[in-house]
């Protein structure tokens, strides 16, 4: 529906048409966004996986390049040792072997160097893989249970921009975000991906911060959780809401 139809209808009109949209649009991203989400685990658990192997490789050879190191030395002190009981004819060949040691050991040593390098980039990108996947694992933690039954429905009516939209809450975990994977989109740069979460139980209705830049309000005060009661002004950012537990039009 358009601004100009929106206006064309009375009032006793106009609030049932909004609530058939927001009742279509309670769902219509939940299955997409699942699939999403699942998808992107997946990918990132086989990244983390990839990433463990290489760690593990890495690790090996380390291991393997140390005790070469280590068996290089123990030759070195040997020679050492023996040359002791070379003639002073033998020192020019003595010296060429102590000379050909040295610098096989300081080619092992740049070549560890160079592993445990790459064991901390490895280190650092799996780490970020990681925060990654824990995050998309929260982010569905918050998505509605498949099959999830509906709560008796509640109401947030829009204030800030003209269209007196009515959205309805009929859901036991609602998302409020910029994005149309949200139960309730608001498309505008102070949105956050995610703003917040309205989770409703019997009777009660909790609003919840999901981490959002610009927060969210309950009457002026911003707020981390708080529990709603009937007219309410709720924002998001700059989006202002009323909240209703009984329909506006009644």
């Amino acid at each position: 529906m358009n601004p100009t139809q929106a206006d064309d209808l009375d009032s006793t009109d106009r609030l049932p048409a909004l609530e058939s949209d927001a009742e279509g649009d309670v769902g219509a991203g939940t299955g997409t966004w699942q699939h999403e989400i699942d998808q992107h685990i997946a990918e990132l658990q086989a990244a983390v996986a990839e990433r463990d192997a290489q760690i593990s490789d890495l690790t090996g050879k380390l291991a393997a390049a140390l005790s070469a190191a280590m068996a290089a030395e123990a030759a070195r002190a040997t020679e050492a040792r023996q040359a002791e009981t070379i003639a002073v004819d033998d020192d020019g060949s003595l010296a060429q072997r102590v000379a050909v040691l040295t610098t096989e050991l300081a080619r092992r040593d740049d070549g560890i160097r160079t592993l445990k390098a790459d064991l901390a980039v490895q280190s650092a990108a799996l780490d970020a893989v990681r925060r990654g996947l824990g995050m998309l694992s929260e982010l569905k933690s918050h998505a509605p249970a498949p099959g999830a039954g509906t709560v008796e429905p509640r109401w947030l009516a829009r204030l800030d921009d003209g269209s007196g939209r009515l959205h309805v809450l009929n859901h036991a975990r609602c998302t409020v975000g910029r994005t149309p994977d949200n139960d309730i989109q608001v498309p505008e740069a102070y949105m956050s991906r995610c703003h917040a979460l309205l989770d409703l139980g019997a009777g009660t209705t909790t609003v919840e911060d999901a981490g959002s830049t610009n927060g969210v309000f309950v009457n002026n005060q911003r707020v981390r959780s708080e529990r709603l009661k009937d007219g309410d002004l709720v924002s998001f950012g700059k989006a202002h809401f009323r909240f209703h537990t009984r329909h506006p039009g009644n």
